[in-house]
């Protein structure tokens, strides 16, 4: 009888999956039929050419907007290539100038290196804290 039950309420599991499947399925097909629908109503009360011209309307304004924002993005880099250039000039300023006093203040200069045949690099180094510093540390 144990058994039975146990199989029968397996059944109907499977069962309610099933039928949450197929609910989910009819549930798409359902909300892509109304939008179909909704562009048809839309598209049927207007004449062909005044809808090709709405749409070639539409594309020049979203090209233009591309436009603006192409060249708004190139702006964006050029400024974040001045910002950074400027940024890296002061910390070799400041490198230079803690130099000869590295090891005996809070923030120095060390040499890293970096892996088998690249340069050395100096950086900003917080001698208490044996890490790397920030350049906001470092003034």
């Amino acid at each position: 009888m144990q058994k039975k039950l146990v199989a029968i309420y397996k059944q109907t599991a499977e069962l309610e999956e099933q039928l949450k499947a197929k609910t989910e399925s009819l549930h798409s097909k359902s909300v892509e039929l109304e939008i179909a629908l909704q562009v048809t109503e839309d598209v049927e009360g207007m004449d062909p050419k005044e809808t090709l011209e709405n749409l070639q309307s539409e594309l020049k304004d979203k090209g233009d907007r591309l436009q603006e924002l192409k060249n708004l993005q190139k702006n964006l880099i050029l400024d974040f290539n001045v910002k950074n250039d400027e940024l890296q000039d002061a910390t070799r300023e400041l490198i230079d100038g803690l130099k000869e006093n590295s090891k005996h203040s809070r923030i120095g200069v060390k040499t890293l290196p970096h892996g088998k045949g690249e340069l050395a690099v100096q950086e900003l180094w917080h001698n208490n804290e044996n890490r790397i510093a920030s350049l906001k540390e470092g003034v």
